[in-house]
């Protein structure tokens, strides 16, 4: 009488060895499964601590809390993301990836038009370039941008803040803004102080104007206020005048 074990490895090796390759399909379809479930906690984990840290603070929000509203365990975040620190950095540089690369694109075409006509980009052409993804991503993407809005807005006054470094994608669109901005206006090319001051003008001229914007959509302008109906303006007309007027900041002599 042969083994049991004999008979087992004859059947599967008629079989074409079915039983082990069956099992190497199940080891395929599990790590899919898990990635997709990983991927949609990261994003869930991402989005409750956008939405805490531009409610309360990034130094009033702790783990617990955001673990909480997330429905995960602390050592999720850990896993995701290494700690605190590391995910304000996440939910930072979630946004600001997508929005330097459209800038970056709108730079690109701004470039192209004018080396195809033999001229610098205009003040006006560059301020678009960066605005214009601004409002579209800001304005017209997922509702967690108004959270994110409200988080860069408070950003400055958060302890520790002087030890934050920029996204690289964001110090990169700088750079060729502020390259683009010497040529586009020459008399501030050798004047580092008063052109940088004028892109701190610009940037908070840019924030606040989306401040007040994200406040209209969410209701949280006084009914009483004397401006309020006058701000109900469309956003396209607001965009363009946002543009006119930074455009002429930074071109006054």
């Amino acid at each position: 009488m042969k083994p049991k074990g004999e008979d087992c490895r004859k059947r599967d090796r008629a079989s074409g060895g079915g039983r082990a390759i069956n099992s190497h399909m199940a080891s395929l379809e599990v790590p899919l499964h898990e990635q997709q479930s990983q991927t949609a906690t990261r994003a869930r984990i991402l989005d409750v601590a956008e939405q805490l840290f531009a409610e309360h603070g990034v130094a009033e929000t702790t783990i617990r809390m955001i673990t909480d509203a997330a429905h995960v365990n602390v050592a999720a975040v850990n896993y995701h993301f290494g700690g605190k620190d590391k995910l304000v950095r996440a939910v930072i540089e979630r946004r600001m990836s997508s929005l330097e690369e459209a800038r970056g694109a709108r730079l690109d075409a701004v470039e192209a038009v004018a080396e195809s006509e033999g001229r610098a980009p205009t003040v006006a052409e560059l301020v678009e370039a960066l605005v214009a993804p601004l409002f579209e991503q800001a304005l017209d993407g997922d509702a967690g941008w108004r959270h994110f809005i409200r988080l860069v807005s408070r950003l400055p006054w958060e302890p520790g803040i002087e030890e934050f470094a920029p996204p690289p994608e964001a110090l990169k669109v700088f750079a060729r803004f502020d390259e683009g901005l010497r040529r586009a206006a020459p008399h501030l090319a050798g004047d580092d102080a008063a052109r940088l001051w004028r892109l701190g003008f610009m940037r908070g001229a840019t924030q606040h104007t989306l401040l007040m914007l994200t406040a209209l959509k969410m209701g949280r302008i006084p009914k009483e206020a004397p401006f309020a109906e006058a701000m109900a303006t469309d956003v396209d007309t607001i965009q363009r005048q946002l543009v006119t007027f930074i455009s002429a900041g930074l071109s006054a002599r």
